[in-house]
């Protein structure tokens, strides 16, 4: 009875997780295509501008993927073999926030 509690308290603790990264991945998708939106109107063209292009597309992408991953995640319950997604899901939010910072870090060393 006790475990059965505790299993569920750690269900519903995930779930709302899982929420707030869906709205957290999205806002930082959005903030992704605006900053690319940006320095494509705004700024000159040269090799770091595409560079900073790229990794923000690309980040974007990564934040909307897992928005969406989380979107399934939250469809199907907390199962153990959709573990694997819920650990997907983390790995592309740490890479798609790695790439936003980076992105950050050369907008501010290379005077863009």
């Amino acid at each position: 009875m006790a475990t059965e509690r505790a299993s569920n308290e750690e269900s519903k603790q995930d779930r709302q997780e899982l929420i707030s990264l869906q709205a957290l991945a999205g806002t930082l998708a959005g903030l992704c295509i605006a900053g690319v939106t940006v320095y494509v109107t705004s700024t000159k063209y040269d090799h770091t501008v595409r560079i900073v292009d790229d990794v923000l597309v690309v980040s974007g992408l990564f934040f909307l993927l897992c928005v969406y991953m989380i979107y399934l995640l939250l469809g199907r319950g907390a199962a153990s073999h959709w573990r694997w997604l819920r650990r997907v899901v983390d790995v592309l939010f740490q890479l798609a926030l790695l790439g936003m910072v980076g992105a950050g870090f050369l907008m501010v060393y290379t005077d863009l």
